[in-house]
């Protein structure tokens, strides 16, 4: 048989409430009894009359601890606030915490535990003339922090505070942020247990661990794929700030054409140039400054996307880097590297496969630059200019723009019968001689030339 709510209602309450008293119901107290609570949920106000509550605790303190049912340790705090009658919940350090707002300043406050999860909590004031009575249905949680790290920096702030309730499955969502470092918008990747990545890890979707305890996730971010400082893919990290540089970008297409479609050169001179990572910008330099026509390695010195003008034509193994990240590549073509095969022939690439293709046909290339923050960046590569013997001198860093380079000196380099004079940008030194141990301050790649003069 199905009792009528008020005589449902009579009969909790008179299992803790030692007065004889009337009621007068706001709201269904079976429905409350039923629903439970959320956070900051509307328990509606239930109104008692006559009889003092006995125990009671003292007005004047403002947070009581009692044990629950299930031996949870609970925190009832009383304070002062609007008529609504709001009950919250939450969970710190294993602890499950409750606040009540009555309303009033003076009121008493009694708590009778029921079963496992459900307290009685009755409100009366100084004056025992009114009584509120509130059937409590209370979730236990735990707290969840997500942290996520500050832009340029290794340290975690903790970006969301989430309170599950105990015995739930843990859900995981996007990051509030996102994560930019050395001038890198870098890509979410998952969550993690450890700040260094270790331990379980889960994508956003992924099913996740049965919450019994206060956990810690941290937002885990992938610097290849993400956008460099000209606004490329970042393809490279070589995870280390060695000789100025740690990243590569390479450039995006414009409206769907390729930045670059041209001729690697019109001759068949070979050029020492090398395939490993860091080599592109020095291999496009040394073609420019030994070929004397278009060039794809010149095209590529010269362009210019957002300001940055610190392009170079990629080395054969950085453009494997390309290929493997960036996926609008077309798979029908080959793209152009500043690796030289041999004489009348460089390499190329599609596909992930290496060609040595006639100097003389014309196929696309992804202009790429190398950094290590927001930065533009500039090298400055020596050429010896028609010596025979020797070897112009070696500058192997790249700089932040707005650095002063003092130049280097003759080295080993000689030219029979002439005598080295100093550096010009231009071969036959039109752009005036700079003397070794002169400083320059450029805002992109620049030659270099040995000047020399009869003795």
């Amino acid at each position: 048989m199905r009792l009528p709510v008020r005589i449902l209602a009579s009969l909790l309450l008179a299992l803790t409430v030692s007065c004889s008293v009337d009621y007068g119901f706001h709201k269904d107290l079976r429905t409350i009894i039923e629903q439970g609570i959320s956070s900051d949920a509307d328990l509606g106000l239930l109104l008692v009359s006559g009889g003092a509550m006995s125990p009671y605790f003292n007005p004047r303190e403002y947070s009581y601890m009692v044990n629950t049912a299930a031996d949870d340790l609970v925190s009832l705090t009383l304070s002062e606030g609007s008529p609504g009658q709001k009950l919250a919940y939450s969970t710190d350090g294993g602890l499950t915490y409750v606040s009540l707002t009555t309303g009033y300043p003076s009121d008493f406050i009694n708590i009778t535990t029921v079963n496992d999860y459900t307290l009685v909590i009755r409100v009366t004031n100084a004056a025992a003339t009114n009584h509120r009575v509130y059937y409590v249905r209370l979730n236990r949680t735990r707290l969840v922090m997500f942290r996520e790290r500050r832009d340029n920096s290794d340290i975690y702030d903790i970006a969301t505070m989430l309170y599950v309730p105990y015995g739930s499955e843990l859900s995981f969502s996007e990051p509030t942020r996102t994560w930019i470092n050395d001038g890198i918008t870098t890509l979410f990747d998952d969550w993690a247990e450890y700040e260094s990545g270790a331990g379980a890890r889960y994508a956003v979707g992924d099913p996740g661990p049965i919450v019994t305890t206060q956990l810690n996730y941290y937002a885990q971010w992938k610097i290849v794929g993400g956008t460099g400082p000209a606004g490329g893919i970042v393809v490279y990290d070589k995870t280390n700030y060695s000789d100025g540089w740690r990243y590569i970008e390479a450039a995006r297409p414009v409206a769907g054409y390729e930045p670059i479609v041209e001729v690697w050169s019109f001759d068949s001179i070979y050029h020492t140039t090398f395939d490993a990572e860091g080599y592109g910008i020095w291999n496009t330099l040394r073609i420019i400054a030994e070929e004397t026509g278009t060039t794809c390695a010149g095209m590529a010195n010269d362009f210019v996307r957002n300001g940055f003008e610190d392009w170079f034509l990629p080395s054969a193994d950085e453009f494997t880097h390309v290929a493997y990240v960036v996926s609008d590549l077309s798979p029908a073509e080959f793209y152009w590297t500043s690796s030289n095969e041999r004489s009348g022939y460089a390499w190329a690439i599609s596909s992930g496969i290496n060609d040595a293709t006639f100097k003389s046909e014309s196929h696309p290339a992804r202009p790429c630059r190398m950094f290590r923050d927001a930065r533009r960046t500039f090298v400055v590569y020596y050429d010896a200019n028609g010596a025979t013997s020797g070897t112009a001198p070696t500058d192997s860093d790249v700089y932040p723009s707005g650095t002063a380079v003092s130049l280097l000196g003759q080295a080993s380099m000689m030219y029979p019968g002439k005598v080295f004079t100093g550096w010009s940008y231009a071969k036959d030194g039109s752009t005036g001689i700079i003397a070794g141990g002169s400083s320059i301050n450029p805002t992109e790649p620049v030659i270099l030339y040995a000047q020399w003069v009869n003795e």
